[in-house]
């Protein structure tokens, strides 16, 4: 299991210093089925979303099983508070970072804005905090960029 992106992104382990190993997959399934409400909140979870969102869970740590059945999870018409697991609100922040760039991988949406925005609400995260969070990763998007502009020789 890979922890590489775990640690790039979220500094390696939980908020209480849980690795993903140490998280039973009842938490990472509300969680990951949150994400998955959320990018769908603009009607529609895209193959672009869908893919962005495995690929990130597998990275992630997210067992097989774990990923299998988040395929076979249809978020339409569900609620975020039957899902957001509330034994781990205070990894609120961390997910929102996740679920934005999730719904912004084919583009961030008003409605996946809200969704995010109710998400936030949930565990009591400010707004201000959000469009921060909104802010961080529309600057790692530019820096992404001209890092992959610099390093490729342009064929």
């Amino acid at each position: 299991m890979s922890t590489y992106t775990l640690n790039a992104t979220h500094g390696g382990t939980t908020h209480s210093g849980q690795t993903p190993e140490e998280l039973d997959l009842a938490t990472m399934l509300g969680f990951a089925h949150s994400v998955m409400i959320i990018a769908a909140a603009d009607g529609e979870l895209s193959t672009t979303e869908m893919n962005t969102f495995l690929g990130m869970m597998t990275a992630f740590g997210m067992p097989p099983q774990g990923v299998e059945a988040l395929r076979g999870f249809d978020p339409h018409g569900k609620k975020l508070e039957d899902h957001l697991p509330s034994a781990h609100r205070s990894m609120l922040r961390h997910f929102l970072y996740d679920a934005i760039k999730v719904a912004r991988s084919d583009g961030y949406h008003e409605a996946e804005r809200r969704s995010v925005r109710q998400a936030a609400a949930l565990g009591g995260i400010p707004e201000a905090v959000v469009t921060a969070i909104e802010g961080l990763i529309e600057i790692e998007s530019s820096v992404r960029s001209a890092r992959l502009a610099l390093l490729r020789d342009g064929a």
